[in-house]
């Protein structure tokens, strides 16, 4: 959320050095251009390594088993895939509120059961305050 407030912060100065320069002068609106670039543009690539891992899982597994996935990936979340595209996440906080609080069976509970289903998604070309707003917006920042 700070990250958000700061990019609001640095566009806005921008404009306005825009505004008080005005768009005659190339020098600084080459500059800013620049600057803007710099500051909004990077992508989600420039963060996330090329080689991570990320823990898929199927609808159909048990929860007792994509836990223990889960800790071997040392992960907080898994992805649930169903023909190879997107379908739900599972989270850590998924499992505690609708099974562990709900009493349910992890043995026996599917992920299909609990998982969030069509969960927003990025992928690596996104700019990363993009990110930031959908993460924002959505709250799950």
């Amino acid at each position: 959320e700070r990250s958000v407030e700061k990019g609001k912060a640095i566009a806005a100065a921008v404009e306005g050095v825009e505004k008080n320069w005005g768009t005659s002068i190339a020098g600084p609106n080459t500059f800013m251009e620049t600057l803007r670039e710099r500051i909004f543009k990077p992508s989600l690539s420039t963060i996330i390594p090329e080689n991570t891992k990320v823990l898929t899982v199927g609808f159909e597994e048990t929860i007792l088993e994509v836990t223990m996935k889960m800790v071997e990936y040392q992960s907080s979340s898994a992805m649930v895939m169903v023909e190879n595209k997107l379908a739900g996440i599972l989270t850590s906080k998924d499992i505690l509120m609708r099974v562990i609080a709900q009493k349910l069976p992890p043995e026996t509970t599917t992920v299909e059961n609990v998982m969030t289903q069509n969960p927003e998604s990025a992928t690596v070309d996104m700019a990363i305050v993009d990110a930031l707003h959908i993460m924002h917006n959505g709250k799950f920042l």
